[in-house]
């Protein structure tokens, strides 16, 4: 069983027309009760205090500083601050740089499992030597937070050309303190200090040539790496594998009236598992994607039904081997009613 409880408190205060601050508290507890991944209950305490503020400099200047502290039921005080500028170039258009930290915290598996299977109500022929498995696991304990440094260039403009928007930017993100985690009962292992590095371009247009209807493309091109060299390249190769270098994805979305709408993608993402030496291992996925919704007016309430259709074009697997659908083309149908 898990459980999760949260509580904030925020506060807004308008000090004039060019400045705002935003302050408050947050509390959460996490609770998990588990006799094969915790031998028993654990509970870990967040406490957070955070700040910021927003000042219009100049007419076309926009200046945000804020700050966040966390504390944790067994980890240090840690801090994340962030500032960032944004500049009207003109009424559609404007610049953004953006500098950032964050953190994040090992969950409770990955600090403090204790992985151990049991059997209950054995009907055995022979006495037991026990009622646990031979093998069981822990988790380290000793984990620290993972840090994220964050440094973003931005560009946003509302084009009068065929009614559409562009947003680009430009990015670097450095993970430091990351730790490598192998989870399977005959083997915890893990390796603590890695580095990671994420830098690259991610983008959005959007147009709408026609009435109710929008043509949009999402896209990325991202470079990773880390510092695991030598003896842990395999290592790096699993932590980055999930992250594929070019990204695209080219929808249409369409509203039919007032009931009726529909969409249409085409989705690729292309050099996934990039550090394989083995080309042929590397993933493709390539996929089209159909949805349409209806919408029924009820007494009181309304009826949402939906299909969604999925086709695979590319054969490769979901980034892992296995992860591989029987049929190409796969069909769901979906009600939901809003009260």
């Amino acid at each position: 069983d898990e459980y999760r409880y949260d509580i904030e408190i925020q506060d807004t205060y308008v000090y004039s027309p060019t400045l705002t601050f935003v302050s408050g508290v947050s509390f959460r507890r996490d609770e998990v009760r588990s006799e094969t991944y915790f031998n028993g209950y654990l509970k870990n305490d967040t406490s957070r205090v955070f700040a910021s503020a927003t000042w219009q400099a100049t007419q076309n200047a926009n200046l945000h500083l804020g700050m966040m502290a966390e504390q944790e039921s067994d980890a240090d005080l840690v801090f994340a601050p962030r500032a960032a500028l944004n500049y009207k170039l003109s009424p559609s258009q404007s610049v953004r740089m953006v500098y950032s930290e964050s953190v994040r915290s090992p969950d409770l598996f990955e600090q403090d499992a204790f992985w151990q299977l049991m059997v209950e109500n054995a009907q055995a022929t022979v006495p037991l030597n026990g009622t646990t498995y031979f093998q069981t696991q822990q988790g380290p304990s000793n984990l620290d937070h993972q840090f994220i440094r964050s440094y973003e260039l931005g560009y946003y403009g509302r084009l009068d050309y065929l009614n559409s928007e562009l947003d680009v930017r430009v990015f670097e993100e450095n993970l430091t303190d990351v730790y490598y985690q192998s989870l399977t009962l005959d083997d915890i292992e893990t390796i603590n200090g890695i580095c990671m590095q994420f830098k690259g371009v991610e983008w959005q247009y959007t147009t709408s040539p026609w009435d109710d209807g929008q043509l949009r493309w999402v896209g990325a091109y991202v470079d990773a790496g880390s510092n695991l060299k030598g003896e842990n390249a395999d290592r790096e190769q699993v932590l980055l594998r999930i992250y594929a270098k070019n990204t695209h994805t080219l929808s249409w979305l369409q509203r039919w009236n007032e009931d009726t709408s529909s969409s249409v993608s085409y989705i690729l993402a292309n050099e996934y598992d990039d550090l394989n030496v083995d080309k042929d291992d590397r993933s493709l996925i390539e996929r089209v994607d159909m949805k349409l919704i209806h919408n029924i007016a009820l007494p009181r309430h309304s009826l949402e039904l939906s299909a969604n259709l999925q086709h695979d074009i590319a054969s490769d697997p979901y980034i892992w081997g296995d992860n591989v659908y029987e049929r190409d083309t796969r069909l769901q149908l979906a009600a939901r009613i809003n009260f």
